[in-house]
């Protein structure tokens, strides 16, 4: 038989599989199905070497987004300049991927402040440690950090912004949770700040309240 496959029902309509209206590649092309129906929303998916089975059908989509905004303040004493400190467990995204070959996009936009006129260095960390593509290069005694900034020229009593957009391999399937790390330039323990300005926070206008997010989102491979 050539042309098509025609299933007759019942009530006398009919369904047809048809063969291609080119041409195929080789003399003989062969499909076998799978042995057992898929779950809800999947779809139908080839191997190259003709073995059909059922799949997600996700390649580049947003599987899951998780999102954290801290609308309150935290102040944390972080240590001599250079070494990273994470202190604050309620500014963090938790996400557990569902394949290891997928993506995770982090994107962080986050309000933060010294008491001092010091340099603020953020990194961006994995279950509380540095993430190595997500921090620049070694180079000489120059510390290596995901985003810096100098204190504010009109004084180290405004936050400043930090933002911050990466994209992860998930690696596996495990409960894993993104956040930052603190440091500054000084030599001594500083207090460090989020969405608040630095030593001086006086109860007015002009020292207003910002936001800080962590989102997360897991793409499909």
């Amino acid at each position: 038989m050539t042309g098509k496959i025609k299933l007759v029902h019942s009530g006398g309509n009919s369904v047809s599989i048809a063969v291609p209206t080119s041409n195929p590649s080789a003399s003989e092309v062969e499909f076998k199905l799978p042995s057992s129906d898929g779950s809800a929303n999947q779809v139908l998916k080839t191997d190259g070497s003709g073995n059909l089975s059922f799949g997600e059908d996700a390649g580049g989509k947003i599987l899951q987004v998780v999102s954290v905004t801290k609308t309150n303040t935290a102040s944390f004493s972080v240590g001599s300049g250079g070494q990273y400190s994470y202190t604050d467990t309620s500014f963090r995204a938790t996400i557990t991927p569902a394949s290891a070959s997928n993506k995770i996009l982090i994107q962080v936009i986050a309000s933060v402040s010294v008491d001092s006129s010091q340099w603020i260095h953020i990194s961006l960390q994995k279950d509380g440690s540095d993430i190595s593509g997500a921090i620049g290069d070694a180079d000489g005694s120059r510390n290596r950090a995901t985003h810096f900034q100098g204190y504010p020229p009109d004084g180290f009593d405004k936050t400043v912004p930090v933002p911050i957009l990466y994209l992860d391999t998930a690696g596996n399937t495990t409960s894993r949770y993104y956040n930052l790390g603190f440091s500054h330039t000084s030599g001594l323990t500083r207090t460090m700040y989020l969405n608040r300005s630095g030593s001086t926070d006086n109860n007015n206008f002009n020292y207003a309240r910002p936001i800080s997010t962590i989102t997360v989102m897991e793409i499909a491979a």
